[in-house]
C-alpha cells in the first residue's frame, strides 16, 4: 500500500494471507550494501467492520511532498518524545487535525475519539525506537504500555500543513520489534 524510504531505512505498508487469513502491518528494513541487514514487523488481522469505516490501510498512498520529509519527521518525533513520553495529553490538539482520519479499527474519526480511546486503554508511550520518514508520512515505532501490559507502537501518521491529518497504526505485545 505504502513504501517509505529514509537513508538506509525502507518501511512497508501492507495487506499479506497469514494463516488465519488476512493481515495489515508494517515491514521495516535496514539495508547495507544493498542487503537486507535488518527486519521488524508488526501485523494484525484485518478487521472488515471499523469503528470509523476505514480500512486498516485505504486512504492516500503516494508521496507527494518529498521534500517536506524533515520538517515531518521533527513534528512526529516531537509529538512522541514530548507530548506522548512526556505525559501531555493536553496538548493533542496542537498536532492533531480535530478532523483526524483514523485507520485503528477500534477508534473512531476525530481527535477526540483518538484521545479517549488512550484513556480508556490507559496507552502510555515509554520511549520512541525509530522514525522513518518520506514527504508526508512518518512512521514511528515505540514501547510502551497498554492496560499496564508491555506493547510495541507503530504508528504511521500524514501530515499536511503542519497537522496531523491521518493516522494508521499497529499495537502488539511487547517481545522483538
Amino acid at each position: 500500500m505504502r513504501v517509505l524510504v529514509d537513508g538506509d531505512m525502507v518501511a512497508v505498508h501492507r495487506v499479506h494471507d497469514g494463516p488465519d487469513g488476512e493481515h495489515a502491518g508494517f515491514d521495516i528494513f535496514r539495508v547495507t550494501d544493498g542487503a537486507l541487514a535488518e527486519h521488524w514487523a508488526a501485523h494484525q488481522p484485518v478487521i472488515a467492520d471499523t469503528a470509523s469505516g476505514h480500512s486498516q490501510t485505504d486512504g492516500p498512498a503516494e508521496v507527494t511532498r518529498p521534500g517536506q520529509s524533515a520538517r515531518s519527521g521533527r513534528l512526529v518525533d516531537y509529538l512522541i518524545d514530548t507530548i506522548l513520553i512526556g505525559g501531555k495529553p493536553d496538548r493533542l490538539r496542537h498536532f492533531f487535525s480535530s478532523r483526524l482520519i483514523q485507520h485503528d479499527p477500534l477508534v473512531g474519526n476525530g481527535l477526540q475519539a483518538m484521545a479517549d480511546d488512550w484513556r480508556s486503554n490507559r496507552t502510555v508511550y515509554d520511549r520512541r525506537l525509530m522514525t522513518v520518514a518520506e514527504g508526508e508520512f512518518v512512521l514511528t515505532v515505540s514501547t510502551g504500555t497498554e492496560r499496564h501490559a508491555p506493547r510495541w507502537f507503530y504508528d504511521l501518521f500524514r501530515v499536511d500543513r503542519g497537522m496531523i491529518v491521518e493516522r494508521w497504526n499497529v499495537v502488539t505485545i511487547s517481545g522483538t520489534p
